[in-house]
């Protein structure tokens, strides 16, 4: 049934002629490739908006669509090529300018008839057909190269969103196109998809994304053409090979790229699920695709703000745009942030890549049953409630910690350093080993845990990360408004320190008055200083400032820029992915800063506090006690012949056991 059968009246036919004025627009690309300022005052505005603000739905992106082709179809050159004779030689560009032609395909089922851009279709297809298009050696079958001067491994993708646009071409051009010339264009799709299909390392591909979009897109192809065989095929396929990729991550079993979870491409397997499930009815994509909208949404701070990637450490505008919204928008994700070019939605156009995947989401919107608004459940691996939010990783490091709005990420580490916890020897930092890199956990030997529990309008997360030299045991408590944290660390060894220091994380954004902004400066109670620039640190013994909100703890604490071209929040310099960066700003909490040897079993505790108010946390310390007193609640460690128990108490309700995520316990 064509999709403008499940569009209102008014959604459909009755769309303006292609002749009417459409003004210029703003052409997209992704946050990574955003034009931004590489000075600090430049950077500082980077701007978002919340995904409750960024409409959604046909109409809206019908007007995206029609935007975009009165701005490119009227630049198509007399041989039928929708690019410059410039663009269309640059690496990564063949496949769009089938992409154009099916968002073309799909506009004109929509829209008056008008022979002029019929007319632009079939010399695109053509053009196509003659001169995009390559022969594979000792075969007759045709693909798509990267490079169209010469063959690479890049080739398989390109074929990939190549048949994607060409689908569109079938199923809505067929009424727009000569007989012969519609004819050529269903071998053509057949030679795409036994070029996909044969390809000797398609499995090997570690970048799921593609894997999932290749049955996606191979399952709607097989369809448009009638070949129930092709459908029959993905499904087994899907069934007895990409479903046994997944990894279980956090809970979670997700498809992955290189092996870890990507802020932008993960969503894109989400999408190739939710797809393959609306194409087929089959109930197992519907599964797997909520699978990892409970693993995105596990992600998404309380402040909105969602990071970190082995491909992309932010997702691209057009991820939110149309990549999960047949089941993703029924879900309680408004608060997510979406970074620039996302605020200029509105003048926005597209080129042949990002056009396919408007199709896509105008396709579900059309099709799209009606399903309830809901929420989605968290992992224990997530603390959140209300406004705070602390991310976890699997050995119970923390990941990603949001308070009203400030949004800490983890920090890199120099020297190749990896541990949150590090103390200095004869001048150098050291770090433990297993600490580091904690080795698999058997049944009874676990080397880092997270443990949940709630009481009294309060959540709570217990960790554990168990080393050679130090066992750390942390708990992050919230009450929706402020974030307090406990770190008991004790010594597995005897172990000799100049300085010892935990390091919190790195603040990249904040929010104040309702507008959000990458963190700039830092300030204590005297003076500030940039998070942009040369080296500099500083340094506190009652808070740390970044916007309205403050950091305080039981201990000295800084701020440390370490060099001038370390990862500062955004956009990285060069574009380079944050885990590739050496070094990168950070607020460490400093534990012992005099020169000392712990004993075994030898404790030292810390007590934190993130909110809107100044004041630090009351600490009392004696042998065998020690309580923490904040804003929330009071905390309180009490040791018996070695073995020690922890207890909080929130403010005015009674006290409360708390979990022990110690080594050896349940």
């Amino acid at each position: 049934m064509p999709v403008h059968q499940f569009l209102s009246t008014d959604s459909a036919r009755n769309h303006p002629s292609p002749e009417v004025s459409v003004p210029a627009g703003v052409l997209y690309k992704s946050p990574a490739n955003w034009p931004l300022e590489e000075t600090p005052e430049g950077r500082r505005d980077r701007r978002f908006i919340r995904l409750a603000d960024r409409p959604t739905g046909f109409e809206t992106d019908f007007a995206c669509l029609e935007r975009t082709l009165h701005q490119i179809v009227p630049r198509q050159q007399q041989n039928g090529c929708f690019l410059s004779s410039e663009e269309i030689l640059l690496p990564d560009k063949s496949d769009d300018h089938l992409g154009v032609a099916g968002m073309l395909a799909y506009y004109l089922s929509l829209t008056e008839e008008n022979p002029d851009w019929n007319d632009a279709l079939g010399r695109g297809l053509r053009y196509q057909i003659d001169h995009l298009c390559a022969t594979a050696p000792n075969t007759s079958g045709r693909y798509v190269r990267y490079y169209l001067e010469r063959d690479s491994p890049l080739d398989w993708c390109n074929t990939l969103w190549s048949l994607q646009g060409l689908n569109f071409v079938l199923e809505f051009g067929q009424p727009f196109l000569p007989r012969e010339l519609y004819r050529e264009a269903l071998e053509l799709g057949r030679d795409f998809w036994e070029h996909l299909t044969n390809y000797p390392a398609r499995d090997e591909n570690p970048c799921h994304n593609q894997l999932l979009e290749y049955a996606s897109i191979g399952y709607t192809y097989g369809r448009i053409s009638a070949r129930p065989k092709v459908c029959q095929y993905v499904l087994d396929y899907y069934k007895s090979v990409l479903r046994k990729l997944r990894i279980e991550d956090s809970g979670r079993w997700i498809y992955t790229e290189f092996n870890r979870w990507c802020a932008h491409y993960a969503l894109l397997s989400w999408y190739a699920l939710e797809h393959l499930w609306v194409e087929s009815g089959e109930s197992l994509f519907e599964e797997d695709a909520m699978e990892m909208a409970a693993a995105f949404n596990d992600r998404i701070s309380a402040g909105g703000y969602y990071f970190g990637g082995s491909r992309r450490d932010e997702p691209g505008y057009e991820t939110f745009l149309y990549q999960f919204w047949l089941r993703g928008q029924v879900f309680n994700f408004d608060r997510l942030l979406l970074p620039e070019p996302s605020d200029q939605w509105r003048d926005l156009i597209y080129d042949g890549h990002n056009g396919r995947s408007l199709v896509s989401e105008m396709m579900l919107f059309a099709k799209q049953p009606s399903i309830a608004r809901t929420s989605l459940s968290l992992s224990v691996y997530t603390l959140y409630r209300n406004r705070c939010s602390v991310r976890f990783n699997e050995n119970g490091t923390s990941r990603h910690i949001s308070v009203n709005g400030l949004e800490l990420i983890e920090a890199n580490l120099p020297d190749s350093l990896n541990s949150p916890l590090l103390w200095k020897q004869n001048g150098n930092w050291v770090e433990d080993s297993i600490l580091a890199k904690p080795p698999p956990p058997s049944p009874l030997h676990r080397y880092g845990r997270v443990l949940g529990q709630s009481f009294s309008g309060v959540e709570l997360r217990a960790t554990m990360q168990r080393g050679s030299d130090w066992e750390i045991r942390t708990w992050w408590i919230t009450d929706g408004h402020r974030l307090q944290g406990i770190a008991h660390l004790i010594a597995h060894n005897a172990v000799r320190s100049d300085q010892v220091k935990f390091v919190l994380g790195n603040p990249c954004l904040t929010e104040t008055e309702g507008v959000v902004k990458p963190v700039f400066s830092v300030s204590n109670s005297d003076c500030s200083v940039n998070t942009f620039g040369p080296q500099q640190s500083l340094r506190s013994v009652d808070f740390l400032r970044i916007g309205d909100q403050y950091i305080r703890a039981s201990t000295p604490m800084q701020f440390v820029r370490p060099s001038e071209d370390a990862f500062d929040g955004f956009p990285a310099r060069n574009r380079k992915l944050w885990s590739k960066q050496k070094d990168s700003n950070r607020i460490e909490i400093v534990l012992s800063e005099t020169s000392k040897q712990f004993h075994f079993r030898e404790s030292l505790f810390v007590g934190m506090e993130i909110g809107g108010e100044r004041t630090p946390p009351e600490v009392f310390d004696k042998p065998g006690i020690w309580t923490c007193g904040g804003k929330i609640g009071r905390f309180e460690a009490t040791e018996v012949e070695g073995n020690w128990s922890y207890s909080f108490k929130p403010e005015g309700t009674k006290i409360f056991q708390l979990s022990n995520p110690a080594f050896g316990h349940a």
